[in-house]
């Protein structure tokens, strides 16, 4: 079955939860957190929050997504308001993402002549840190220039291990951005789409 197909059977299946659904994606542009040079040049990795998820499957190029955000120039902003709880690891209607590790990279940064420049590649980064092994990560991390290894980077987990704040106010981003991204959806966000 293909990617979109099992995202609209899992968008359809999960529709009477009404929990909305999580895209992690790179620092896409139209992001509030996209105004910070050191978080474009650092290509973090986002979660969004699509309240409607069937807006997905619709034709439109754009799609209206909260922000989730953990970092300091974010927190900031008036408009982080709502508190939100990390996902259990490996949690029902997570879609499996084994290119995770590929997509997504560790970057050192540092500043020159006033802007953020990219040092160096450190790896690709986990989808979740939780599942590290043992020597097998150790490898991976010595001859691959990842932090753990393919089996144990979190590509069937969503990744989401730490609480946050999330913005009360949308913003567009292009769909397909959302679409490119790792994707979860869990019925304990149904509280989240009551605040938005």
């Amino acid at each position: 079955m293909l990617y979109e197909q099992q995202l609209k059977a899992l968008i359809i299946f999960t529709s009477d939860l009404d929990a909305g659904l999580f895209s992690r994606v790179k620092q896409i542009k139209g992001l509030i957190s996209s105004q910070f040079e050191k978080n474009v040049v650092a290509d973090k990795a986002r979660f969004v929050f699509v309240k409607n998820p069937e807006d997905l499957l619709r034709t439109d190029n754009y799609i209206l997504v909260h922000e989730r955000g953990s970092d300091t120039d974010t927190s900031r902003d008036n408009s982080w308001k709502i508190e939100h709880d990390k996902h259990k690891c490996k949690h029902d209607f997570t879609v499996p993402d084994r290119e995770f590790i590929n997509k997504f990279h560790n970057y050192k940064l540092e500043k020159v002549n006033g802007q953020w420049k990219r040092k160096h590649k450190i790896g690709g980064k986990p989808r979740c840190y939780e599942h590290k092994s043992g020597d097998c990560c150790a490898s991976a991390k010595k001859n691959n220039n990842r932090l753990m290894c393919d089996e144990h980077n979190g590509w069937d987990c969503c990744g989401m291990t730490e609480n946050a704040k999330i913005s009360q106010f949308s913003v567009r981003v292009k769909k397909d951005e959302i679409l490119a991204g790792s994707i979860c959806i869990s019925e304990e966000d149904k509280e989240l789409t009551e605040q938005l």
